[in-house]
């Protein structure tokens, strides 16, 4: 009776919590000039942001969480946490690289288990080197 209660409480706990799946993007920089992510969320209210990629360097971009299971490349809707997203040099020079083509991102994901559910992350890497910017 005891292993059935206890059964059921766990049950109980792993059934009321929303697992988390979180999406980061990446930007890869390995051209010589700094780059500028000019970015907003399809929310209500949401403001642009922006963050600024060091030349030669990885930097995240943003992370999104959202209720779900099971992390899986979302393929063409990769992108579909952002409402805008531009992305252009320091000194507003041109990006050449079509940042909505998903097969310009690199997909990674690390998988983590809340109790037999799979969460975890879904990762896209943007890479940019000097033959991609308008010169």
């Amino acid at each position: 009776m005891k292993k059935l209660i206890l059964i059921t409480v766990i049950s109980l706990f792993l059934i009321s919590c929303d697992p988390i799946i979180s999406y980061n993007y990446f930007v890869n920089n390995q051209s010589d000039k700094s780059l500028v992510f000019r970015y907003r969320h399809g929310y209500a209210d949401a403001k642009d942001s922006l963050t600024v990629c060091e030349p030669h360097k990885i930097t995240l971009i943003e992370t999104v969480e959202m209720r779900g299971a099971n992390p899986h490349d979302e393929k063409e809707n990769f992108l579909k946490s952002f409402d805008k997203l531009n992305i252009k040099t320091i000194d507003s020079g041109q990006v050449l690289k079509n940042i909505y083509i998903r097969n310009n991102w690199t997909y990674s994901k690390d998988i983590k288990y809340f109790g037999i559910v799979k969460t975890g992350s879904n990762n896209y890497i943007l890479k940019i080197n000097n033959d991609d910017l308008k010169k």
